[in-house]
């Protein structure tokens, strides 16, 4: 005599692989949505790193979402314009060089259309006009949305400590 639950495993089985992606029951044409991949948000945050040692807000115009808000010494910005224009783009104008070092990423999640990823640097400014070295500790949370033409930063959260 067999026993009611004996074949409970057989089944429970292939109802999972009846409805998991990419099984014999999933329709013709039909994708599963992609997960952005750790890979997916270390260039977005390299291609920031690159920009802003680049000095260039051009650069940066290629991962910002026009949405942006930035939270940063207390106030806010909202939008990628005013953030570039009135904020960023005039501290810009006023260093010679900045050096991004010791990045560590603290941690990142990601799903199909949004990532998140929390990092510490050191950010070595050489001012223009005075010719000062500020080397400053900071610490950047990121919010990545994904876009027809790929990821770009939606959120801005930056904490600044004077080192020097």
């Amino acid at each position: 005599m067999r026993k009611p639950l004996q074949f409970l495993p057989v089944c429970l089985t292939l109802l999972a692989v009846s409805i998991l992606p990419g099984s014999a029951h999933e329709k013709p044409g039909t994708t599963v949505p992609k997960i952005a991949s750790a890979q997916d948000v270390s260039q977005v945050l390299e291609q920031y790193k690159a920009g802003m040692e680049a000095l260039s807000v051009e650069q940066l115009d290629l991962i910002m979402d026009p949405a942006l808000l930035v939270l940063e010494h207390g106030g806010k910005d909202v939008g990628w314009t005013e953030y570039r224009n009135h904020h960023i783009g005039e501290h810009m104008k006023g260093w010679k060089s900045l050096r991004v070092s010791d990045v560590k990423l603290l941690e990142s999640s990601a799903s199909e259309d949004w990532a998140y990823a929390a990092q510490e640097s050191i950010n070595t400014i050489a001012t223009a006009k005075e010719g000062k070295t500020i080397v400053l500790a900071v610490t950047e949370t990121f919010v990545l949305k994904k876009h027809s033409d790929g990821w770009k930063i939606k959120h801005l959260h930056i904490s600044l400590k004077k080192k020097s």
